[in-house]
């Protein structure tokens, strides 16, 4: 905080340091509608911002609009393309919107700009969400190479690719393991929703969700894999206990403050 003070102090009218101020404001609310205000705030701020577009795509991410998230990423990505943190955010935009192709093209692009680091995991779960295990075992296989000293991802990765192959004995044998280390219930609870053990994976979820310091999986409304326990009787109480069920959203004007990438909010925005 004192150094975006300082900033603001040389000068006042400082998009950046503004934004990231009233950021640091959210973080003490921890709360849907604190942070859809701070970054709609940003974007009053300067509209053009490519970190200002990306910031809200990966809110409305989280929030359950992976369509219009992939819009603001689109806008961060061709503003400036070189930039491998919004390629990754538009890797993970297309990814929540089940847009595979694309979501394996941002990847490209992102691991060409970091020279090969980073985006294995994620390339190896949009493979084999789009039906190539033999390509989604290469990246976790990859994975577990780079990552010795935490091969949770790769074990992760790899017990979901005995999954969809029927390899029961391996499957059980990995997932055994997965559910061994500590702080893992999210890539757990992966597994049991794939595996159709929706009880599970609720339960596990909700285990997950203690506001304000834990919302629980980042994309839980809009994801490739939980929309799959979105029948379940006990989804609607989670998305609540998260705070965005969408009777929550709704109180968010979320369509005014995010009218598309680019632009300002159409409403007032103060500062959080």
């Amino acid at each position: 905080r004192d150094s975006i003070e300082q900033a603001l102090e040389v000068d006042p009218a400082n998009a950046q340091a503004k934004a990231y101020l009233a950021s640091l404001s959210y973080a003490a609310m921890t709360s849907w509608p604190g942070e859809a205000r701070a970054v709609a705030y940003a974007m009053s701020l300067e509209p053009g911002d490519p970190v200002f577009n990306a910031d809200a795509s990966t809110f409305l991410r989280g929030l359950g609009r992976p369509a219009k998230a992939v819009r603001y990423a689109e806008y961060a990505a061709i503003r400036d393309p070189l930039s491998a943190r919004f390629q990754r955010t538009l890797m993970l935009s297309h990814f929540s919107a089940g847009n595979f192709d694309e979501a394996l093209e941002a990847n490209r692009r992102m691991r060409e700009i970091t020279g090969g680091f980073g985006g294995l995991w994620y390339r190896g779960m949009t493979q084999l969400l789009a039906g190539d295990s033999t390509a989604a075992l290469a990246a976790f296989d990859e994975w577990a190479a780079g990552n010795g000293d935490d091969n949770r991802y790769a074990i992760h990765g790899r017990t979901l690719v005995h999954l969809v192959r029927g390899e029961q004995a391996e499957f059980e044998q990995g997932f055994e393991q997965l559910q061994g280390i500590e702080d893992n219930e999210w890539l757990v609870a992966m597994v049991y929703t794939l595996a159709g053990q929706a009880d599970e994976a609720i339960r596990t979820i909700d285990k997950m969700i203690d506001p304000p310091r834990n919302f629980g999986p980042p994309d839980m409304n809009a994801s490739p894999i939980f929309s799959r326990l979105s029948d379940h009787p006990r989804w609607e109480e989670l998305l609540r206990k998260r705070g965005t069920h969408p009777e929550q959203i709704a109180e968010i004007p979320v369509d005014d403050y995010f009218p598309g990438p680019g632009l300002p909010p159409t409403v007032p925005v103060e500062a959080p």
